[in-house]
């Protein structure tokens, strides 16, 4: 509504008089400019809907100002932050980064000219460091050449000498946040360090967060498969084999396998029939764990369930013994990512939920 509302305003003709410049005076500026001195703009680099009072909160806990903090909205997921005084403001910048609900911060100096949507955050500033450097390129200047490869050098972390003994260079570098390959190198380094395959990982982007990983046997395939679920960024890694005719704009995902902990189970119902009967209560039932049940414990079933991502999850369920008896079971899940406690599902959490509260709560 507020859209048609924009392009029906914007059909209007001015009057003459709406034609007419306003003059504003200096002074009519003067008291905002000098607030603005102790002041910065704020934007979470996020999908999720921000609360204000909880990042009001949250920041304050984290930053904890001398003279106080104001958080205002001036535009659509950006913000306003007053400082009580511009060392406040000094502190907070020269700690970045900043990040709220593992989302990163990004901030920028007040720019009185500008209108908030001409406003442009991107950049944040990070510390790299710089490791199997021979010993003798551990110097301001190598710490230089590598850290232009990477970004802007804003400082390194050197003595006077110029040299620096020690494991690695730390560089402090300023990043555009929001390029694609940033993450991707992320993601790189962080799958191939959990999957041990280095540089036999080929990791492609092909569009819209989809991403194609390349393994150098079917067996690295097969591992990878077998012991997920994976996560990046406490983010569902969604994975799906490649099929004749699968491209970014048909593939669709709908289901991801998950390890289930069954607790509660009577001894004789450790069985995998049971198993598969609970699996398929769950979700689609892929395998029982046998490991599990060949060690020393006996405190739980594990099975590998396909679950349907948009449903809620299941805290457990009551089933029956032999004789009749009924009694109740519960559901763990490992490796879980983000999830909702108020409407049981993945991908958000109860701070972000659409659903009413109290309106759907997991079974």
């Amino acid at each position: 509504m507020a859209d048609e509302l924009e392009v029906l305003w914007s059909k209007l003709t001015f009057t003459e008089e709406e034609g007419e410049d306003i003059a504003i005076g200096s002074n009519s500026t003067k008291a905002a400019r000098e607030i603005g001195k102790n002041c910065v703009v704020m934007k979470i680099l996020t999908k999720r809907i921000i609360f204000l009072e909880v990042l009001r909160k949250n920041l304050k806990m984290m930053w904890k100002p001398n003279k106080g903090l104001q958080i205002s909205e001036i535009e659509d997921d950006m913000f306003l932050v007053e400082f009580g005084d511009g060392r406040g403001k000094k502190r907070i910048l020269e700690m970045c980064p900043w990040s709220f609900e593992k989302q990163l911060i990004l901030l920028q100096d007040f720019e009185g000219e500008l209108i908030p949507k001409e406003i442009v955050l991107k950049w944040t500033p990070f510390w790299v460091q710089i490791y199997n450097l021979p010993l003798k390129s551990m110097t301001r200047e190598t710490g230089m050449e590598i850290g232009a490869k990477i970004g802007m050098v804003l400082d390194i972390d050197m003595p006077e000498t110029g040299v620096h003994w020690g494991k690695f260079l730390r560089v402090r570098i300023r990043f555009d946040a929001t390029k694609k390959n940033q993450n991707l190198r992320a993601l790189q380094n962080t799958l191939r360090m959990a999957w041990k395959m280095g540089s036999d990982l080929q990791i492609v982007d092909v569009e819209n967060s989809i991403m194609q990983f390349r393994f150098r046997s079917e067996y690295q395939l097969k591992w990878v498969e077998q012991n997920g679920s994976w996560n990046f960024d406490n983010n569902l890694l969604l994975l799906c084999r490649w099929r004749r005719g699968l491209s970014a704009t048909n593939i669709n995902f709908t289901h991801s396998p998950f390890w289930v902990q069954i607790w509660g189970l009577l001894f004789e119902l450790m069985s995998d029939e049971v198993g598969r009967e609970l699996g398929n209560d769950i979700g689609k039932f892929i395998e029982v764990d046998r490991r599990v049940r060949q060690s020393d414990q006996a405190k739980f079933m594990r099975i590998r369930v396909d679950l349907q991502l948009d449903k809620p999850l299941r805290r457990g369920g009551k089933i029956a013994s032999v004789e009749g008896e009924k009694f109740w079971v519960s559901f763990k899940y490992e490796r879980l990512p983000t999830f909702c406690f108020q409407c049981g599902r993945l991908g958000h959490d109860e701070k972000h939920c659409k659903e009413p509260p109290n309106q759907q709560k997991p079974k």
